[in-house]
């Protein structure tokens, strides 16, 4: 087996902390997973909030980090829980307290493979899936997920090939928490 750099057998990637000291930013730690599998390209998205860091990969896997007694640790990973075989799952994410969201630019999204964004929250010790996030009029391959960031309750997302209202040259879309599982507004 080749040798590896940054994790399991054959893996790639990591991520980067750094910390502001005395007006410098200082790499204070380099992430890397546990578990990983073969080509597996760890760091491919990152989010940080607090002292909590999301990383996704290229496999359909999402590795959470969390800062506990001046130690980053891996404490979970978050695979695609819809059973769908989207090989984009974690080709964005973003973390928000104890919330993470995941877009997976290829998702079933409103039926079509057009993406979707998954809500995963922490309840009792655990990220649960607890909602989907898509656009009610996405096409096949608009990308959907392809980006993504949330923030006081609104999460924006990204489709690069998304309709615009007047070609498919992109699109963003903004949803409110209090009705983040029915409604979109562009």
């Amino acid at each position: 087996s080749a040798p590896t750099a940054n994790g399991g057998q054959n893996s790639f990637g990591a991520a980067y902390v750094f910390d502001l000291d005395a007006g410098f930013w200082t790499q204070t730690t380099k992430l890397v997973v546990n578990d990983t599998i073969t080509t597996e390209v760890i760091g491919y998205t990152v989010s940080l909030s607090g002292e909590r860091a999301v990383l996704g990969s290229n496999t359909q896997a999402v590795y959470v980090f969390e800062h506990i007694n001046d130690q980053w640790a891996q404490t979970s990973k978050i695979i695609n829980g819809t059973g769908t075989a989207s090989q984009y799952f974690g080709n964005a994410v973003s973390i928000s307290g104890n919330r993470i969201m995941i877009g997976d630019r290829n998702g079933l999204g409103s039926g079509n493979s057009s993406g979707e964004v998954s809500v995963f929250d922490l309840q009792e010790g655990v990220w649960s899936l607890t909602g989907k996030i898509y656009s009610a009029n996405s096409t096949s391959s608009d990308d959907f997920g392809w980006s993504l960031s949330q923030s006081a309750g609104r999460v924006l997302v990204g489709a690069p090939q998304g309709f615009n209202g007047t070609d498919f040259s992109g699109a963003a879309y903004v949803f409110v928490e209090d009705v983040i599982y029915s409604s979109q507004f562009e």
